[in-house]
């Protein structure tokens, strides 16, 4: 959001430095750049955003099963035994990766 916001005063500075043409063709480039540049801010934004909220879970996931896996040895002190399944149910497979 604060990269949308930003694009307000890059856009006057701008036209106040003559990058854009004179007349209403200039006022609609400098549009032009201002909602682009707002757009641009935004997904770029949300994106990063889905991207660390993607690799935080990935890394909970990857730290819970480390935790789950036997010491050297073979020593299964603290590692939850799995109780078989009830006589009607069948098992449910482990999860995929």
């Amino acid at each position: 959001m604060a990269g949308a916001v930003a694009m307000i005063p890059i856009t006057v500075m701008e036209r106040a430095l003559g990058y854009f043409s004179d007349g209403m063709q200039g006022w609609m480039q400098a549009l032009e750049f201002l909602f682009g540049g707002m757009a641009l801010a935004l997904v770029v934004g949300f994106a990063a955003s889905w991207v660390v909220h993607g690799f935080v879970v990935r890394s909970k996931e990857s730290e819970e099963s480390e935790e789950r896996r036997p010491a050297a040895g073979g020593d299964l002190k603290g590692v939850a035994q799995r109780a078989a399944p009830p006589a009607g149910r069948a098992p449910t497979p482990p999860p995929h990766r």
